[in-house]
């Protein structure tokens, strides 16, 4: 019986997080989270939201409908540019099991 898996929400994931030197020029963030499933001994994306804005802050509030033992990860990529400028970072949540 599938559960609800908790809300993988990101806020304010804001041009300050990189280390590029312009977060206070930011003119565009975009923001990428995939759920990840462990199938055998590999992750399988199973469900993927994204939201680009202009300025410094983009925000994905999603949940999903999990199986219940199973193990679930995020992964979070987010870009940010100032002009044509732009640098990207990749987090990775721990491992949470249903």
């Amino acid at each position: 019986m599938p559960d609800a898996v908790p809300h993988a929400v990101i806020k304010g994931l804001q041009g300050d997080l990189l280390k590029g030197g312009y977060p206070s020029t930011a003119t565009k963030c975009e923001i990428v989270v995939e759920l990840q499933e462990k199938s055998s001994l590999r992750w399988k994306t199973i469900e993927t939201w994204s939201d680009e804005q202009e300025g410094r802050r983009a925000e994905v509030n999603e949940s999903a409908e999990v199986t219940e033992g199973n193990s679930y990860r995020t992964v979070t990529t987010v870009t940010v540019w100032s002009g044509t400028d732009s640098e990207t970072k990749t987090l990775t949540s721990k491992t949470i099991n249903a």
